[in-house]
């Protein structure tokens, strides 16, 4: 049994006692989970969900709304087989299903990684929360994990319900999905804190995130400051707004004139070529489209995903790979405006063909079954339709993409996949409850970049007991990957994150 848990020597240069405690600590940690909480061993790291070969996805809209970059997945799947090496597994959490009825003690299997590489007993603990996707996803944040050798703490990175494999029901139905929000997700984590410190007898828990789960790292510090010394939210949308024109709003800023000039160019064109039999032929076949263009509800789904795509970019907008600067080298390289736009759009679609019906978009996101939703689409669909919106919208006067795609028009996609109709989200609830930008905390460091679309709707100015950081890059970059000819301002923000954590990790003092 032993030799299941743990059998792990971190450095023999420190001498027997040091290695001796590590492995008490660690032992008697997991061993205190089966006796307390039956956490179930499984093996960990099953193939990475992939996305078939041939035929490709429904682009950006069925996949997680805050993309992995071909860097970051590159350094998820390098810090993914480093945690092999080093024998870090997944753990099964027993979760309560409902946190809000007192009558439900039901029960659900929460998966979270544990590493303990670096932990000295007494140092800090380090929570990651996952978001709109399986955890894997969220091992391209590497540097809470470089932050675990330098304060020799403890690292946990925690499953969302309802994506990965942290199901609470059998399936996806819309009835069941009445056990995710975010609010749920929060108390998760409250609880799942509270049980694990049982055993680590931790006086220093801090929470990270990013993104959606940015937003839960500093709504986590605001809900429950009793449970964690303080929060690094980066990039996270706080704002929940119905119709977010400034998503591709944002494209011009980050993308620079030129690149914005010629984009507006393919634009004007693809509409043109819209109105005849001719030009919807070929655009099927510069797009690689698998079916022929043809159908209204098809044409608005295609002229959504293909602005999405490309103003997807801008939230990408990070080193080394720098996307958006490829695309716009495509685009700006003279020629066809259409078929330079085909050119990016294919650029990051290149598995197989797209397939622009609109009808088999519902169809693939009504799918109940546990196993096709292991990537979160429905799941985070939910959450939009009935939470946050974020619904990426242009008109004539917002974007320099098609004026033809009004918020209506996404937001009947809610009513379609989930069969209730005029499901909209409770925007105004969830602001009320969260405070929007208005963020009541302490303790909480906030970084946004400024070419990323979703700082619009983040915290860019310091406010009592936030701090904020902005540099000139894209989403959640100061957790990706340190490079040498990283920006300055990148190298800087770095810089004071750690400071903020010296600073945190010196007083214990909660509040």
């Amino acid at each position: 049994y032993q030799r299941r848990v743990r059998e792990r020597i971190l450095h023999l240069e420190a001498g027997f006692m040091k290695m001796t405690n590590t492995l008490i600590v660690s032992i008697s940690f997991l061993c205190l989970l089966l006796v307390q909480e039956s956490v179930s061993l499984t093996p960990k790291y099953q193939k990475m969900f992939s996305r078939p070969a041939g035929v490709s996805s429904h682009s950006s809209l069925s996949a997680r709304e805050f993309t992995n970059t071909r860097a970051r997945e590159k350094f998820r799947q390098a810090h993914l087989q480093n945690s092999l090496r080093n024998g870090n597994v997944t753990f099964n959490f027993p979760q309560l299903v409902d946190h809000f009825d007192p009558s439900n003690q039901q029960l659900f299997m929460q998966r979270f990684i544990f590493e303990d590489d670096y932990y000295e007993p007494g140092g800090p603990v380090f929570v990651y929360l996952g978001g709109e996707g399986p955890m894997e996803e969220f091992l391209g944040e590497v540097q809470m994990f470089e932050w675990l050798k330098r304060y020799k703490a403890a690292g946990f990175l925690l499953e969302h319900r309802y994506y990965g494999k942290s199901s609470p029901v059998p399936d996806f139905s819309t009835p069941n999905l009445k056990y995710l929000s975010s609010r749920q997700a929060l108390a998760d984590a409250a609880r799942f804190i509270n049980k694990m410190n049982k055993s680590l007898q931790a006086d220093q828990w801090v929470i990270f995130g990013c993104s959606y789960s940015g937003c839960l790292s500093g709504w986590f510090r605001s809900l429950y400051p009793e449970l964690v010394l303080g929060s690094y939210a980066p990039s996270g949308p706080v704002l929940a707004q119905l119709n977010y024109t400034g998503y591709m709003g944002q494209y011009e800023d980050s993308a620079g004139s030129d690149c914005a000039t010629a984009t507006r160019n393919a634009v004007i064109q693809i509409a043109q070529m819209m109105n005849s039999v001719d030009g919807l032929a070929k655009l099927s076949l510069y797009f690689n489209s698998c079916t022929p263009l043809q159908y209204e509800d098809d044409l608005f789904y295609f002229t959504w995903t293909i602005a999405l795509q490309l103003a997807g970019q801008a939230q990408e907008q990070n080193p080394p790979d720098w996307p958006l600067t490829s695309i716009c080298n495509i685009l700006t390289s003279g020629g066809d405006p259409v078929k330079n736009f085909a050119q990016a759009f294919l650029f990051e679609n290149s598995a197989g063909c797209t397939n622009f019906s609109a009808a088999s978009f519902v169809d693939s996101m009504s799918s109940t079954d546990i196993n096709s939703n292991y990537d979160g689409g429905r799941a985070w669909w939910w959450q939009k339709c009935t939470e946050f919106g974020y619904f990426k919208s242009s008109y004539a006067d917002t974007s320099i993409f098609f004026d033809t795609l009004p918020v209506e028009k996404i937001v009947n996609f809610c009513s379609k996949i989930f069969q209730i109709p005029n499901l909209s989200p409770n925007i105004t609830g969830t602001n009320n409850f969260y405070g929007g930008k208005n963020l009541k905390a302490s303790k909480v460091v906030v970084s946004q970049g400024l070419l990323d679309p979703w700082h619009l709707l983040g915290i860019t100015q310091d406010k009592p007991g936030v701090q904020t950081y902005n540099y000139q890059a894209a989403h959640c970059a100061l957790l990706h990957q340190a490079y040498d000819n990283d920006p300055a301002d990148i190298k800087n923000g770095r810089l004071k994150l750690t400071s903020f954590l010296d600073d945190l990790l010196a007083s214990p003092q909660r509040r």
